[in-house]
């Protein structure tokens, strides 16, 4: 079946093909893989089926389907569903959209015998297991190797782990109770030297890899309303600027050996309407005892919350068909006839799995 959907989007030909945006058809296969995450075939009898991925949500990737096919041991079973488009020349692209463990669902017996599963990233698998007893991490580790310690604890194959690699090591040793989550720990650690947090990509590989602003990420893909457009017509644009900081402290834990490490961050361009010079006035956001393993870490830490809280209080909800963008992805909107043109990082996304289904979208809009 054709995707009947093409409002425009100028892709850039580095990042996707052309024919993307020409006539194409699509259907989505739900991959069987074992536990090694070596397929095993194909699951039939699925219907309705949606991932809702965001960068808020502890588990960040997940979903659910309808199912009525055979019995399934859903406890030995992990789901790798894959948008395959056949483009206009004939050829097959395949865009895996993660690797999932199902639930084991409740079984309804009606007219025809249904499950509801539901879906989860492989984050879950860290967030299930949890230390037995207090875990330290001494001072002066190398941050990346007790990270990469701790999710291969958790059973990961070491090669699945891809930790970007970084010197920073620790300013003094953390300590968490008996019972935290590994995925915490791991998390409080990343934020420590001012990482993203732990996510899973496509193919179910864990990554972490040092946080990037919004300004300085390549654009993913530009949606503009022209005759290529992929892009909805309807959208919505919400803004609240009233509590934007336009100055933002950062106070470092400390293990009473040596003073605070702090950082501060203004907002002075009068060119803002959000600065210093344009209000007349500082609006400060503070945050203390922030885990950082240097001076320049801290900085970075403060530079990203700035970002962060100027960013937060102007969003977008788009929808558009399918091209494979992620969390995080920067994109740009450009809704001509509205004079929208903004630069936006994806921070939600629900994934119509039927042929043809659209991407709903939450978008931050940047401010460099």
């Amino acid at each position: 079946m054709s995707s009947p959907l093409f409002w425009g989007g100028n892709l850039p030909e580095t990042f996707v093909p052309d024919p993307l945006l020409t006539h194409r058809s699509e259907r989505v296969e739900w991959r069987v893989l074992d536990l090694d995450e070596i397929q095993r075939g194909t699951l039939d009898g699925v219907g309705d089926a949606s991932l809702d991925w965001s960068v808020h949500n502890t588990i960040r990737t997940g979903g659910e389907l309808a199912y009525t096919g055979e019995p399934v041991d859903w406890l030995q079973t992990r789901l790798k569903p894959v948008r395959v488009l056949t483009l206009h020349d004939g050829s097959e692209q395949d865009y895996p959209l993660g690797v999932y463990l199902p639930e084991t669902p409740a079984t309804s017996y009606g007219v025809a015998r249904s499950q509801s599963v539901a879906l989860y990233d492989k984050l879950s698998i860290l967030n299930a297991d949890a230390v037995l007893e207090t875990f330290s991490a001494a001072k002066g580790a190398p941050v990346v190797d007790v990270v990469r310690d701790l999710v291969a604890s958790s059973g990961a194959n070491p090669a699945d782990v891809i930790i970007e690699e970084t010197s920073e090591v620790l300013p003094s040793q953390l300590v968490w109770e008996a019972g935290t989550s590994v995925l915490r720990i791991v998390n409080d650690l990343l934020a420590a030297v001012n990482f993203f947090s732990l996510w899973c990509d496509v193919h179910g590989k864990y990554r972490a890899s040092p946080y990037v602003r919004p300004a300085d990420r390549p654009e993913a893909f530009e949606f503009v309303d022209n005759k290529w457009s992929i892009l909805s017509p309807g959208m919505e644009h919400e803004e609240d600027f009233f509590k934007v900081p336009n100055r933002v402290l950062c106070i470092a834990s400390t293990d009473g050996e040596a003073p605070a490490l702090t950082s501060t961050v203004t907002n002075e361009d009068p060119s803002d309407p959000l600065s210093f010079p344009s209000r007349g006035r500082w609006v400060t956001h503070v945050e203390e005892n922030v885990e950082a393993t240097s001076q320049e870490v801290l900085d970075g830490i403060a530079e990203r919350r700035m970002t962060e809280l100027s960013n937060v209080t102007s969003t977008f909800q788009v929808s558009f068909a399918f091209v494979p963008v992620n969390l995080n992805s920067r994109i740009r909107v450009r809704r001509q006839t509205r004079g929208i043109d903004a630069t936006c990082v994806i921070q939600k996304m629900s994934i119509d799995l039927k042929t043809g289904g659209l991407i709903q979208a939450t978008v931050r809009e940047v401010r460099d």
